[in-house]
Parts: structure tokens; C-alpha cells; sequence
């Protein structure tokens, strides 16, 4: 996607390949992290901790919107951007949740085998 051996440049900050990025994070609001793919897409990762199922409302979607915006701005991006969320239970399934190509929860990170 970037290229052999590419890197990005966001904030001022240069991101080899590979890494993982925090763009526009600070201790409130902590960003996306990138994982590029080698089939040419790139998968934003969101990270909640949650007591239950995370539930993405109105707001909050429009954050990941302008997250994504950004991303793809700073970094010229245009294929693919797969939206997946790192969470503790999961998604609650509404009307903002489609936005979410996957997710991973602490039981995915836990399981045994493959």
C-alpha cells in the first residue's frame, strides 16, 4: 500500500511501516492504531474497555468518521479502510455499529488454538 519499505508522515512524526500509528491521540481521545495488510487494505483499529457490549452512538461515529477522514488525508490513502474495533464484551449491535467491518474481543485474544 505504502510501498517497500514506506513510511507516513503524521503530526510531524514519522511512521515506518509496519508500526503502529496513533494519530490525533491523547489520554482522553486515544486514536486509531494501523495495521496494513498484505492484500492491500488497511485496518483502523479502535481499542474501548467497556463493562458490557460497546454501544458506538451518534457522536461517537462521527468521531470515527473524522478519524478515518484524517488518516486518509495524512497519509493519501485511497483503498481500502476497514474500520475494527478492539473491545472487552464487543459491539452492541444499533444503527452505527454497521460501520465496523470486525472486531476482536478479550475472548479472541485469550482463546487456545487457532
Amino acid at each position: 500500500m505504502f510501498g517497500e519499505g514506506a513510511s507516513f508522515t503524521c503530526e510531524s512524526l514519522t511512521i515506518p511501516e509496519g508500526s503502529t500509528l496513533n494519530l490525533t491521540g491523547d489520554l482522553k481521545n486515544p486514536g486509531l492504531r494501523v495495521i496494513e495488510r498484505g492484500d492491500r487494505v488497511v485496518n483502523l483499529c479502535e481499542m474501548k474497555f467497556a463493562s458490557e457490549k460497546f454501544a458506538i452512538d451518534a457522536e461517537y461515529a462521527s468521531r470515527l468518521r473524522e478519524k478515518i477522514g484524517a488518516f486518509r488525508r495524512e497519509t493519501g490513502m485511497r483503498g481500502n479502510c476497514h474500520l475494527t474495533f478492539v473491545t472487552t464484551y464487543g459491539l452492541r449491535r444499533n444503527c452505527h455499529s454497521g460501520m465496523v467491518q470486525s472486531e476482536v474481543t478479550l475472548d479472541d485474544l485469550f482463546r487456545d488454538g487457532p
